[in-house]
């Protein structure tokens, strides 16, 4: 759980936890953090297609992420019958785009929450951007 090496240390009972767990290979971390984020007592609003984080949350917004519709072409089947013409097949949006749709509002959303609270979203709390080394 990548999570836990810095930002843990500010969990605290009640602190609000915003999760945006996009569908995919994630969502085991996004299981195991909303599990020790429980366990800690965090109140967290998670925005997810999946029941399983949904059930974790404090609270819980579902994101369904738009279907594409896209122009497949069938083989004929063994009966002979003709099904070769082009068929319009849904699929959820790829796993490697999937996150997009979450990345783009959770940053708008930490921004303007940051300004209407009057910080520096350039500068936040007990974080230093640079690494130093000895």
């Amino acid at each position: 759980m990548k999570f836990k090496h810095g930002p843990a240390a500010l969990v605290d009972r009640g602190l609000p936890v915003i999760v945006f767990a996009p569908p995919g290979r994630t969502s085991a971390d996004s299981l195991a953090l909303l599990q020790w984020l429980g366990e800690q007592g965090a109140d967290c609003l998670v925005i997810t297609e999946d029941e399983r984080l949904q059930e974790l949350a404090t609270t819980s917004i579902h994101l369904e992420l738009p279907a594409l519709t896209t122009g497949v072409t069938r083989q004929a089947s063994s009966t002979g019958s003709n099904n070769d013409r082009p068929q319009d097949v849904q699929t959820s949006v790829a796993e490697l785009l999937a996150p997009i749709p979450y990345i783009i509002p959770g940053q708008l959303f930490a921004n303007y929450l940051a300004l209407y609270k009057g910080l520096n979203p350039d500068q936040p709390r007990s974080l230093t951007k640079i690494t130093r080394t000895r």
